[in-house]
């Protein structure tokens, strides 16, 4: 186990960002369009604390990737760390990581809703496995995948199933460990 050390002040943006953003769009409740929702107080999308929460699983990716080699599996769970498989992605493609996500995944219709809709998707996508607790949270991802990000998946041997992304095959799993 390798601790990763992180600036408080950068976790409480982070964990505000995951708990007030996120987690409230991945359970289908949270609209950042006040067109649409009609509320014109409406609290908005808020860019800096976006850019907190991508700088800890930046932080979180740095750590894996300079002590892990090709070999290493990274097994990452849940929403707080959703971008860490894309910037491990970035530093070398080659690792192999896995994503657990032990929250709902929203509909299209609200993922719509989010201006990080792509990165977030992107990220996830950047994984070699992506696994959820439910079929129909796999569902809402394979829909957000498909239209959001034009996306084709597949069936192989066996039942696995696939979303084609940037040139590789990403597996995607529904299962409550």
């Amino acid at each position: 186990c390798i601790p990763v050390f992180l600036d408080e002040d950068l976790v409480q943006k982070h964990n505000f960002f995951s708990e007030d953003y996120l987690w409230p769009v991945f359970h289908n409740m949270k609209i950042f369009d006040s067109t649409i929702t009609g509320d014109a107080d409406m609290e908005s999308f808020d860019k800096a604390l976006w850019k907190s929460f991508q700088a800890l699983n930046n932080a979180y990716a740095e750590v894996i990737t300079n002590n892990g080699d090709e070999d290493t599996l990274v097994w990452i769970h849940d929403y707080e760390l959703v971008m860490v498989p894309r910037f491990v992605y970035h530093r070398n493609p080659d690792f192999t990581t896995g994503l657990f996500l032990h929250c709902a995944f929203p509909s299209t219709e609200v993922m719509s809703c989010l201006p990080v809709r792509e990165e977030i998707l992107h990220g996830m996508l950047s994984s070699r496995l992506v696994t959820f607790q439910t079929f129909d949270y796999l569902r809402h991802f394979m829909s957000c995948c498909a239209e959001l990000l034009g996306c084709r998946h597949s069936f192989q041997k066996g039942g696995i199933l696939q979303v084609e992304h940037e040139g590789r095959s990403v597996v995607v799993f529904a299962d409550h460990f």
